[in-house]
């Protein structure tokens, strides 16, 4: 039998692809150059650093290798930085620097002032100290990667405190570094930092993003700021298919929105706490996003408006739910209904509070009558379903419970004429302990499931 080595190289790298783990993947790159070729594309083309508070990725033997051979960054195609955050912990590790060959010292100290950026004497410094090397080596890495480079993601304890990331991504957005100008997935997701104020100030770093000229999918977590504007022009955004923002106010989104002409999925996550955030305004207006959202009204297929609000005390138990004016939300205006989503012919999947399509008055409207008639998926969640905005809730009882119940039934019972489409209904019950409808409405709904036997009943969790 002839060797592997002398088979042609289409097939040698087709049956690397099969090999199922990376110390595999690196003993055919040392097994013989032929071999070599074909297995190392495979073994670099996705590259995953997992930051935890027990894990520092290792970066150094990593760089180590790309930085001797640079034509390695051509073959990272997929650039994983995860991190969770550290809840109370610092987010910051320190490094022996003593741990670090001198060789490699230079190697790094090389390739920084190659860049030629403007804050080249700050990476230097952080290079320099053991608080903040791995934020600087972080860095390199990114300001490494190019047209090879397909998907990228930095999250949490990759971006949080680290303005060297930052000014990076910037650099790489606005000509000062490599372009990334295949990229077409990417995740820049922070969270907001509780204990460290000025660090959620990275609107400008996020905003960047937009001018990545072959981006379809962006997921970020993006800060308000008292002046929105576009730092170099109106961003083309003609490529961006896939929106999905955490935080972001309904102002700011209205003028990312009317600069895109074929997005067709939006994932929306308003949030509001009592952080103290001066452009967090306190208000919730459903028929002004609405009127924001109309702005992609013609190309939206998918609809994601999830509600993240914290800060009031939760009830310490269900009795105490119903006693008393328990707060479980902090005081928003809230105002309007999702009633205008119903013009949105295109849309097929919806997830929305249950109470943004009813609205808040004295008179819950018709679910029926405020889905899209084209609507495949509808997804309801329980979000606000008991805070003290609802007006047609007499109190925080049973009363509610059962007009909810009566809004699905009377839904149900027309959806052959006026929802034909929709095959699926999912109600996302939340366990944490001031969200206890989700238990009487899995009950109550599924008790009567023969009312509504057209569509699938589907029940999700939120911890």
């Amino acid at each position: 039998m002839a060797p592997l080595t002398d088979a042609p190289n289409e097939i040698i790298s087709h049956i690397c692809g099969f090999v199922p783990k990376i110390s595999d993947l690196k003993s055919l790159c040392l097994a013989s150059r032929s071999l070599r070729s074909s297995a190392e594309p495979i073994l670099y083309s996705s590259v995953i650093l997992e930051y935890t508070f027990l894990c520092i990725p290792r970066i150094v033997p990593l760089l180590r290798t790309l930085l001797r051979r640079p034509e390695l960054f051509q073959r990272l195609e997929t650039v994983s930085m995860n991190g969770w955050g550290f809840d109370f912990e610092t987010d910051s590790r320190a490094i022996d620097l003593e741990s670090i060959d001198a060789a490699f010292k230079e190697q790094c100290l090389a390739a920084i002032q190659k860049t030629n950026v403007p804050f080249t004497e700050l990476w230097i410094q952080k290079f320099n100290s053991g608080e903040t090397c791995l934020e600087a080596l972080y860095a390199l890495l990114l300001a490494n990667l190019s047209s090879g480079t397909k998907r990228l993601a930095l999250m949490r304890n990759f971006i949080n405190g680290r303005e060297l990331i930052g000014k990076v991504m910037q650099a790489k957005a606005y000509g000062g570094l490599p372009a990334l100008d295949r990229l077409k997935e990417i995740k820049y997701f922070k969270g907001y930092d509780y204990s460290i104020a000025t660090r959620n100030d990275t609107f400008e770093d996020v905003i960047s993003l937009f001018y990545l000229p072959k981006v379809t999918h962006i997921v970020a977590w993006v800060p308000n700021s008292p002046d929105f504007r576009w730092p170099a022009g109106q961003p083309n955004l003609d490529n961006l298919t896939l929106l999905d923002i955490t935080r972001l106010s309904d102002q700011h989104m209205g003028k990312i929105l009317s600069l895109t002409r074929n997005l067709k999925s939006l994932f929306w996550t308003w949030e509001y706490d009592d952080s103290g955030d001066p452009w967090l305004p306190p208000t919730l207006d459903f028929d002004k996003i609405v009127a924001i959202l109309s702005n992609v009204r013609r190309t939206l297929t998918t609809l994601r408006f999830r509600l993240k609000i914290t800060g009031a005390r939760d009830p310490v138990s269900f009795l105490e739910l119903f006693q008393g004016n328990t707060v479980i939300y902090p005081d928003i205006a809230v105002s309007g209904t999702f009633r205008g989503l119903a013009e949105f012919d295109r849309l097929t999947y919806l997830e929305v509070p249950l109470v943004s399509l009813p609205g808040f008055g004295d008179t819950p409207e018709l679910l029926e009558e405020t889905v899209p008639t084209n609507i495949k998926r509808l997804v309801l969640s329980e979000d606000m379903l008991l805070d003290k905005a609802v007006q047609w809730q007499e109190f925080l009882g049973f009363n509610g419970f059962d007009v909810v119940e009566r809004m699905l039934e009377g839904m149900a019972r027309n959806v052959l004429t006026r929802l034909p489409h929709l095959h699926r209904l999912i109600l996302i019950e939340d366990i944490g302990g001031s969200k206890a409808v989700g238990g009487w409405l899995r009950d109550q709904v599924l008790a009567s499931h023969a009312t509504i036997s057209p569509i699938q009943l589907w029940l999700a969790y939120n911890s």
